[in-house]
């Protein structure tokens, strides 16, 4: 029976576009957790500091924030800090960027260069926008996910023609570029040094900025990754496990099964039966076969 890959794109028994838009206020630093959908979100009131990356961005009225699977998110002070925040899944912003220029769109969104906090200077704009959005979640009448999809897709563009007409700073440092690295590059042998190497530092200050960002060294990071990849594969290939590690990095196929037992407490062979072919593939896999798809 021949195998085939089903592209995450274009499964036709996806739901429509889904959004989660919603009100917080807090005083407190919070750490994020991991999160399969994109975050966007504007601050309405109150100061604070975010930091993304390792590195800190100062919030208050008229920030516009952009969240993707790998920032590393916290929030390290607050007050009175009130936003309101539209999540989504990758589809949504596919369909929002599919027009002219949408290779170099889709390539400047997913690998991230531009900032991801910018202050926008017509504030009551950008609140009217998340408000709107806020309120058709709310009341959920008739085609208020069409509605929402609007006000989103215009924020998005306001977004992008600020990027592309003030430039602003974007600074990166080696753990950031190197965090993201891997989850372009998760497949090939990779090692500390080899990826230390690669943008100019130290082994030792290379784990340990990641280890500030994520908790993890470079390779409990990259294991992760190939992990994370390895069970959005199962879910939407009728691959062998045994490919499958093989696609994601791994070397040595028993090394795969004994750390993901250790790491699921189930084995591959269990994980992949069970899987629902239904299930969506995490973001970053998403983002990841998009990119190897379109890339010239």
């Amino acid at each position: 029976m021949e195998q085939t890959y089903h592209n995450p794109y274009h499964n036709t028994f996806w739901e429509e576009p889904s959004f989660s838009v919603y009100k917080h206020s807090t005083n407190a630093a919070r750490k994020d957790h991991e999160t399969g959908r994109i975050r966007l979100f504007t601050t309405i009131s109150g100061h604070g500091t975010i930091k993304i990356n390792g590195i800190n961005y100062p919030i208050s009225r008229g920030s516009l924030s952009w969240i993707f699977p790998y920032h590393s998110t916290s929030l390290t002070e607050a007050k009175n800090l009130e936003v309101i925040e539209i999540s989504f899944p990758l589809r949504v912003l596919l369909q929002i960027l599919d027009g002219p220029n949408q290779e170099q769109l889709h390539k400047m969104m997913f690998q991230n260069h531009f900032s991801p906090v910018i202050t926008y200077p017509n504030a009551k704009q950008l609140e009217k926008l998340f408000d709107e959005a806020l309120q058709e979640a709310e009341i959920r009448a008739p085609l208020f996910e069409t509605l929402v999809l609007a006000n989103v897709t215009k924020i998005i563009l306001l977004y992008l023609r600020y990027i592309y007409k003030e430039k602003p700073k974007f600074i990166t440092t080696p753990g950031w570029k190197a965090l993201r690295y891997l989850h372009y590059h998760f497949a090939e042998p990779l090692s500390t040094a080899k990826v230390a190497q690669h943008f100019n530092a130290t082994p030792e200050r290379l784990n340990q900025e990641l280890k500030a960002l994520t908790g993890k060294n470079l390779l409990q990071n990259l294991t992760q990754i190939r992990f994370n990849h390895a069970r959005a594969l199962m879910q939407v290939t009728d691959l062998q496990i045994k490919t499958i590690a093989s696609n994601v990095g791994f070397r040595s196929f028993p090394s795969f099964n004994r750390q993901f037992k250790q790491l699921y407490k189930e084995t591959p062979k269990e994980y992949h039966k069970e899987a629902s072919k239904k299930a969506e593939p995490t973001l970053a896999f998403q983002i990841y076969m998009y990119m190897t798809e379109n890339s010239n």
